[in-house]
């Protein structure tokens, strides 16, 4: 059984297109992802769980296009099949990875002006920018201002 998923979360590194042996551009995202909620009394955010971290790699165009729009900080949302992932470490230890297997980039979150105007709720769509959506391979035109996002 397969377990399709979106995902929204914060891009946690500096990125950089990296080239398989046979040249292929690729860009691992790194993406934290722990669901988190507004607590009125506090007025602070507060995490939902323990961290959560995914990785999402794009290959090819995709990742050519999306290395000069995203960056550090931004918050994204992303969708492909959750994969486990665990190894052993140099010191015996096992660890445990998540990754987005066949990701597909969906958007751009847009910051929110106050707490009240972000929707945690678990069961709404995350509000993303159609302009960087990509669908089946292809992204959509630039806007009428020609910007690509």
């Amino acid at each position: 059984m397969s377990a399709f998923t979106t995902a929204t979360g914060n891009i946690g590194q500096d990125l950089e297109i990296k080239f398989s042996k046979s040249g292929v551009p690729y860009l691992i995202v790194a993406i934290a992802a722990t669901p988190r909620r507004f607590n009125k009394q506090t007025q602070q955010w507060e995490n939902r769980g323990d961290d959560l971290w995914l990785r999402a790699t794009f290959f090819n165009e995709d990742a050519e296009k999306l290395v000069e729009i995203l960056h550090k900080g931004a918050k994204v949302t992303v969708s492909g099949t959750l994969v486990r992932r665990e190894w052993n470490r140099s010191d015996g230890s096992v660890a445990e990875s998540w990754e987005l297997d066949g990701a597909r980039f969906l958007g751009i979150v847009p910051k929110a002006q106050n707490p009240a105007q972000v929707s945690q709720d678990r069961f709404s769509a995350p509000q993303t920018q159609n302009a960087t959506s990509h669908q089946s391979g292809a992204y959509n035109a630039p806007q009428a201002n020609g910007a690509p996002f």
